[in-house]
């Protein structure tokens, strides 16, 4: 990973530089954390890594525990690029299952699963960390809703929170189980029915409204 070099003191960096040295640290801090542990970790440690100062870091997050929330959402989240659209013509079933297909994917990824027995061996033994997570996971539960109401926006009432948090739970599942008790999540086929039939599930239950 390339490291960019801090920029000239006698000026701010443009908002593209900015966003570079903010995403390169979000994924150093990454790689530092799985490697260290997050109360191993010191954000000399990362501005180290990453080639930047400690004061850039808090200039940008403010805190150890801030950078973590950042970090926790961008190994979760998706880029939407990645997610492998249907033809606009595609119906409703077949983009959800697209979207769902894409955080499946995402929440297997060996990183994520890293970091899913990490929070379990590490994080929610520290209740103190609990707002950190809290936080990260209300961040995504915002991005998923945002996805949901782009594609149920004509009704009403709009997709409510609840129906977000069941919809994410269910899909998380299996990634879940297999990253926290090593359970097999069964072929990629099989996957693909599980996604089928909670997207299914969804759209029975919003369509009922």
């Amino acid at each position: 990973m390339s490291k960019p070099s801090e920029p000239s003191p006698r000026g701010r960096p443009n908002a593209q530089r900015a966003n570079q040295i903010r995403q390169l640290i979000i994924e150093v801090a990454a790689e530092v954390m799985l490697e260290q542990g997050f109360n191993g970790t010191t954000l000399d440690a990362i501005a180290s890594a990453a080639g930047v100062t400690k004061r850039t870091i808090y200039d940008r997050f403010g805190s150890k525990e801030a950078l973590l929330r950042e970090v926790l959402l961008s190994s979760a989240r998706p880029a939407r690029g990645s997610f492998v659209m249907p033809a606009s013509t595609a119906c409703r079933r077949q983009r959800l299952i697209a979207i769902t297909t894409g955080l499946h994917e995402r929440w297997m990824d060996p990183q994520m699963q890293r970091w899913m027995r990490l929070a379990a061996s590490e994080f929610v033994q520290e209740p103190n960390k609990a707002p950190v997570l809290q936080a990260a996971l209300n961040d995504f539960h915002a991005f998923i809703e945002e996805i949901l109401r782009m594609e149920f926006g004509e009704l009403e009432p709009p997709i409510d929170s609840t129906t977000v948090r069941v919809f994410t739970s269910m899909i998380a599942a299996p990634s879940q189980a297999h990253a926290l008790l090593g359970l097999d999540v069964g072929s990629p086929e099989q996957q693909s029915i599980y996604i089928e039939r909670a997207v299914d599930i969804l759209l029975a239950g919003v369509g009922k409204r």
